[in-house]
């Protein structure tokens, strides 16, 4: 499994870079699904369902929001597994733009593998205080970036 979730990120991070999504929607169940849940509903992701739907959500935050920034640096990942097709993944990363201040984002992401190694269901979930913090970010930075 944790196999299949570095496959993942690996696809994840290279669409990033070149904004090819295929490898991305390959690694979703084609029925899979994708949620994000914070503490700032302004940040909520309803449930988008089918690989190329999640992926396509993937693509328009990335645009929206991690290309604002010079940089984005994953600080931390931390794996665990627990049963058969259940990962739990730690992260921590630091956005940067010149000349303002280092945005951090902390959260974590569950996800539910099937047998084959497809991802059918993501739920990410933003840190306490991390929402809101992102929304007072941009309201004074945004026009910046």
């Amino acid at each position: 499994m944790i196999g299949n979730w570095l496959n993942y990120a690996a696809a994840f991070e290279k669409a990033i870079d070149n904004k090819e999504w295929a490898r991305v929607v390959d690694c979703f169940h084609p029925e899979g699904t994708y949620t994000r849940y914070s503490d700032d509903e302004r940040l909520h992701t309803p449930q988008v369902k089918g690989n190329k739907n999640v992926a396509a959500n993937f693509e328009a935050s990335v645009e929206h929001f991690d290309r604002k920034f010079t940089s984005r640096n994953i600080r931390k990942v931390n794996l665990a597994c627990s049963g058969d097709f259940e990962l739990t993944h730690h992260f921590q990363i630091i956005y940067k733009a010149d000349g303002l201040p280092d945005l951090e984002f902390s959260g974590h992401e569950n996800y539910i593998f099937n047998d084959q190694g497809l991802i059918v269901s993501l739920e990410e979930t933003i840190g306490p205080g991390i929402g809101s913090n992102l929304i007072e970010y941009l309201m004074r930075y945004g026009a910046k970036l």
